[in-house]
């Protein structure tokens, strides 16, 4: 998915039939990306992801930043900031968006923009054809998002008077195009489900489930072969508070009887549709079962015997010897409520007492708190991060022949052109060496010294279209593509 990322968008330049785009159109179409837009849907493989999961799991503040060659966001549970450049193709209808994320894998898509919003749909897996439309039906590994302009403070979590947003759904994301028939979504995802239940599940998949999973869940609603049980049981016989928590490789609750802990391994398998959930009881019998996403809730459907099938529906009428558990995410509030209610512990002011006199002594003061280091400005932090990247060996073949450059971090270069073929009156091997700079996505290099007259003195100025650790994507002065893989 973009995000866990969250993930890289790259360009393809090319448009229909032959002609390229301008740099004029390319500039617009940037120009129309730039900013900082707030998710306010998201459909992951059929899986509608909630506002609190997509704040709390996926992006600080829902909120992603878009600069001419760059996107960004905020992993919101260790704060680390991902960068990714991107290009895209406006003369193409629907307009086209590459996405390479950081293992270099390259996700097709599409975008348009619907009044003040922007929705992007694109593959999560390499390889796969660009979507045609606007949709995300379970079993065929695409995501769909709906952005918008956040141009005032990310709204906080929904307060007790207000009802929380809706789940996304894909009617939601596409006002103008008739969803597919729940037939033909049917078909796609037997289709895919046949294809992709033996292919092991990529790390980036299995990175993104666990990010989601990973956390504290209240159990709303269980069904126990056909029997429902109230949220007062659950609370009473099954979790202390109706609440579990999930790690990246097992699952704990307490006893609301015995106050023990309660623990079960899990692992899990994103690549079927829907995706697979295998727990390891306390007793060592291993439930075969599914998850899913659906909004802020997570479904978790189970046999309830180690030599069952593993369900394929999410439900468990009575006599199917299936569990489904109903979960909800805690909310920041709800997390923090029981801390809230705590006194706070405060020292005690010490008493001495002398000759029927009594001295107060106060409690000691903090020690102050130093000053907050200066926040680095984000655009000049990205711009240095990809200088910092151009740094070292690429290598390129070309219908001339093999060009291998280095960028020193001292501002020098080499460079060595081995020609395919022969040369009159030519070296074939031209070896030069200058120096180099980097700004707002342009590299510029003087050549100061080179057994090639004619290049001594020679400038070359490229602009970047992608970058990622081990290859990049720019284009010469007149604007044609090339393409570089990082040797070391």
């Amino acid at each position: 998915m973009w995000l866990t990322g969250i993930v890289v968008l790259g360009m393809g330049l090319a448009g229909d039939g032959d002609r390229r785009a301008t740099e004029s159109e390319v500039r617009s179409a940037h120009q129309m990306l730039i900013g900082t837009w707030r998710i306010v849907a998201l459909t992951d493989n059929g899986d509608p992801i909630g506002p609190e999961l997509i704040r709390r799991k996926i992006a600080r503040n829902a909120t992603i930043e878009v600069s001419d060659r760059l996107v960004s966001h905020v992993n919101p549970e260790n704060g680390e900031v991902k960068s990714s450049p991107f290009t895209v193709d406006p003369t193409r209808f629907p307009r086209t968006i590459d996405l390479i994320t950081p293992d270099d894998r390259m996700l097709t898509g599409i975008y348009k923009f619907e009044g003040d919003d922007l929705v992007v749909c694109y593959n999560t897996r390499e390889g796969r054809p660009r979507p045609v439309d606007f949709v995300s039906p379970g079993g065929n590994f695409v995501t769909l998002m709906r952005l918008q302009v956040a141009d005032g403070p990310s709204p906080a979590t929904p307060s007790a008077e207000k009802s929380p947003a809706a789940p996304a759904r894909n009617e939601d994301l596409q006002p103008d195009t008739p969803a597919p028939s729940k037939a033909r979504q049917a078909k796609f995802s037997a289709a895919f489900r046949l294809l992709n239940d033996e292919r092991k599940p990529t790390q980036s998949e299995l990175d993104r489930d666990r990010q989601l999973l990973a956390g504290t869940w209240r159990v709303q609603a269980i069904v126990d072969d056909g029997q429902s049980l109230s949220a007062d049981l659950i609370r009473e016989k099954i979790a202390d508070g109706g609440v579990i928590r999930i790690g990246v490789r097992g699952i704990s609750s307490v006893s609301p009887q015995s106050d023990t802990k309660r623990l079960w391994a899990y692992r899990i398998n994103p690549a079927p549709s829907p995706s697979q959930i295998d727990i390891t009881t306390q007793f060592d019998t291993l439930l075969k079962g599914i998850y899913k996403f659906e909004g802020d809730r997570l479904l978790i459907c189970l046999a309830k015997v180690e030599e069952h099938a593993r369900p394929t529906s999410f439900d468990a009428p009575d006599g199917s010897g299936q569990i489904l558990y109903k979960l909800k995410m805690v909310g920041e509030r709800e997390d923090s409520a029981s801390a809230a209610s705590e006194p706070e512990s405060k020292p005690e002011p010490r008493v001495m007492v002398r000759a029927r006199q009594t001295t107060v002594t106060p409690a000691p003061q903090p020690a102050p708190q130093p000053a907050p280091k200066p926040v680095i400005d984000e655009k000049a932090r990205i711009e240095q991060e990809i200088r910092g990247m151009l740094i070292g060996s690429w290598s390129m073949t070309d219908r001339k022949g093999n060009l291998v450059m280095v960028f020193r971090p001292d501002g020098s270069f080499t460079a060595t052109r081995t020609y395919a073929k022969r040369r009159l009156f030519e070296p074939d091997v031209v070896t030069s060496s200058g120096i180099w700079s980097y700004g707002r996505g342009v590299v510029s290099a003087s050549v100061q010294s080179t057994n090639d007259r004619n290049m001594l003195g020679h400038g070359v100025v490229s602009r970047i279209q992608s970058i990622s650790e081990d290859a990049m994507v720019a284009s010469d002065n007149v604007g044609q593509l090339m393409t570089l893989r990082k040797i070391r």
